[in-house]
């Protein structure tokens, strides 16, 4: 019985006195900045997808996609030792995405690439109905001016709150609502011509 005893009390102090593993997204960039290099991957994982989806709307290439993508977590992990561990990692991290893309159609004299990527596809049997649709969207997002496509993009694609926006773009939140508006009304325009 004492044995048994022991040996709990050990577990107990030895499982106790374990690192608890990290859950928010703040804990997992403070992990990371220390020197966690699987929190930073726990990280990547849970908005690679999203941020993947954001910069291939606003270039339209599903190649130049994947390397801002990339490009946007190499920045991240290299700037996680200087920046405030305090606000949200989030935004920050589309803050990274979305001037990364920025610069990019910028390079590229703001040409937008209308292609659809694989992952954007429904399933196959869905394919026929949906294909032109998704090609008509896709399209009248390129026509959309770029401060009116990053807001779109954020709030009606990823669904995010007019209040990350304002600060993913650093622009007041009455700003992006504003924008907002007419880029749907733009948006809508192009869809029905």
């Amino acid at each position: 019985m004492s044995n048994t005893f022991a040996w709990s009390a050990y577990a107990l102090r030895r499982f106790a006195a374990r690192p608890t593993v990290a859950e928010t997204d703040e804990e997992l960039a403070q992990a990371a900045a220390a020197g966690s290099q699987d929190d930073f991957a726990r990280l990547v994982r849970r908005y690679s997808d999203s941020i993947y989806r954001v910069v291939f709307r606003l270039c339209g290439s599903a190649e130049d996609a994947e390397d801002i993508t990339q490009e946007t977590f190499i920045k991240a992990f290299k700037a996680l030792p200087q920046i405030d561990l305090g606000r949200p990692i989030k935004p920050w991290l589309y803050k990274i995405a979305v001037n990364s893309a920025v610069s990019s159609l910028r390079k590229r004299r703001g040409r937008v690439q209308v292609e659809l990527d694989e992952a954007e596809l429904p399933p196959v049997r869905d394919r026929a109905e949906t294909l032109p649709d998704m090609i008509d969207a896709q399209t009248a997002l390129a026509r959309l001016p770029l401060d009116y496509r990053r807001v779109m993009v954020l709030r009606a694609i990823e669904d995010m709150a007019f209040a990350d926006v304002a600060q993913i773009l650093d622009i007041p939140e009455a700003t992006a609502r504003t924008r907002f508006r007419r880029a749907r009304q733009m948006f809508d325009k192009v869809v029905s011509v």
